[in-house]
């Protein structure tokens, strides 16, 4: 099974190699895929653009708030 193939099939692959928690193997087929493949490239930086996001507006306390339910 190739890793764009698996990453497509786990969302949490992006997360876990951004996070350092991806087993030796993973992190170097990853990786290997990453200077091969374009999409998966792109998709591993959208990640990391929206967790850098999401920690921003955390730290600005604006998190919360956003993640409410819309009241009517």
């Amino acid at each position: 099974m190739s890793v764009s193939h698996i990453v497509r099939d786990d969302a949490t692959l992006a997360n876990r190699y951004l996070a350092g928690q991806l087993s030796e193997g993973e992190r170097s087929a990853l990786e290997a895929e990453l200077t091969e493949n374009r999409d998966v490239l792109r998709e591993l930086e959208a990640t990391a653009r929206l967790k850098v996001g999401l920690e921003k507006l955390r730290e600005r306390g604006e998190l919360d708030a956003l993640l409410q339910p819309a009241q009517t």
